[in-house]
Formats: C-alpha cells, sequence, structure tokens
C-alpha cells in the first residue's frame, strides 16, 4: 500500500506485492522441506526479512520508474538503466547480508541457526526475483499498458 502511494501507481504497487511475498514463500517453502519446523526465531526472520525484500524492490522500481517518466526510457531501456545503477548494489547487499547472517550459525543458541538460514534463503530469493521475474514483470505490464 505504501509503495502504491509513494509511487502513484496502482499497477505497479501491485506488481511489488507479489514480487515481495514470493520471496518469503520460497523461503517457507525451503525452509518447510530442509526442516519443517517454524519456531519463534524463524517468524521473527520473515517480518525482519519482509522489510529488506521491499527496500530491494523500492530502489530498483525507483530507478526504472526515473527512466520511464524522466528519461523517457522503453521498458527495455529502463530496466538495463535500473541494473546499471542499482543492480551491483543489490547483490553486494545481498552477499553482505547473507554473510552477515550466516555468521550466527556459529552462536550456542541453536534457534538462531533457523533465523539465519530463513533470512539468507530469503535474501536470496529475492535478490534472484528482484533480478529476473520484477523487470519482466515490469516491461511486459508496460508494453501491454502502452498500446
Amino acid at each position: 500500500m505504501t509503495i502504491t502511494l509513494f509511487f502513484r501507481s496502482l499497477r505497479y504497487g501491485s506488481i511489488t506485492v507479489l514480487t515481495n511475498l514470493l520471496p518469503i514463500g520460497v523461503a517457507f517453502g525451503i525452509w518447510g522441506l530442509v526442516s519443517g519446523e517454524v519456531n519463534m526465531l524463524v517468524s521473527l526472520g520473515m517480518g525482519t526479512t519482509l522489510g529488506i525484500i521491499v527496500d530491494f524492490t523500492v530502489h530498483f522500481l525507483s530507478k526504472y520508474l526515473l527512466a520511464r517518466r524522466e528519461k523517457n526510457l522503453t521498458p527495455e531501456e529502463s530496466v538495463m538503466f535500473a541494473f546499471e545503477t542499482v543492480g551491483f548494489a543489490l547483490i553486494i547487499t545481498t552477499l553482505s547480508l547473507c554473510f552477515g547472517f550466516l555468521v550466527l550459525l556459529l552462536a550456542f543458541f541453536e534457534p538462531l541457526h533457523g533465523f539465519a538460514l530463513f533470512s539468507s534463503i530469503a535474501f536470496v530469493s529475492a535478490l534472484l526475483i528482484d533480478l529476473f521475474l520484477f523487470p519482466a514483470l515490469l516491461m511486459k505490464w508496460d508494453k501491454q499498458h502502452a498500446t
């Protein structure tokens, strides 16, 4: 809802809902296959990672819309612009977060292990979704509504 208001577009807001919730679903799915147990800290991981996942999407979408609205670029050129401006930063941020969270695997408090693994799975899946699915959805959506 906030993204919809911030970018003044119900279209883009609806796309971001999918791309922000999908990584959490993927993480819970993988976690269910690996562990099958959802404890309090894994649930906390969902809330924590969701904020960071939304941040990834906002950065990519803001650069995409900058290219579309102010630079009048095509959807394909806008995606390339977004990749060039924030793509590397998203990758480095994801790696930093994963390595930082995976340090918790060394903790003696075992429930933190689940928190660390769940969060890392969510970060990586969010990165993959924001680099592959999200741009494809943006281009498809903009092409359909341009004609």
